[in-house]
């Protein structure tokens, strides 16, 4: 069954797609996820903001390490504004660790 929160999360998960489709600009795509974070907070609300900001900075940081460290044998990105990824990465694994902690909301069938 859906919730309101499974209809947020769609629209959400939409708005990230059209974000990636129509910015070709990393600071761009960086403030709109920023503010996509700051959204899904204010629409779904959780005690897990802090924590998911925690991981989600931890994901980006383990991402340039293996950038930096099998640079031969891992993804690379065009653009690389910090330390071998982009801005926009920090935003978006909040989001997905966000997402990942409230998914009960999301998909209750109840």
């Amino acid at each position: 069954m859906f919730t309101k929160y499974t209809i947020y999360f769609i629209i959400i998960y939409l708005l990230v797609l059209f974000t990636f489709y129509k910015n070709k600009n990393d600071i761009n795509k960086f403030i709109y996820l920023l503010l996509l974070f700051i959204l899904s907070y204010y629409l779904i609300g959780s005690d897990y903001i802090l924590i998911s900001i925690f991981i989600g900075t931890i994901a980006v940081s383990q991402e340039m390490v293996f950038i930096y460290m099998f640079n031969n044998n891992t993804w690379e990105y065009d653009q690389k504004n910090f330390i071998n990824v982009p801005y926009y990465l920090f935003p978006l694994w909040w989001l997905t660790c966000y997402f990942m902690f409230n998914r009960n909301k999301f998909f209750s069938l109840l």
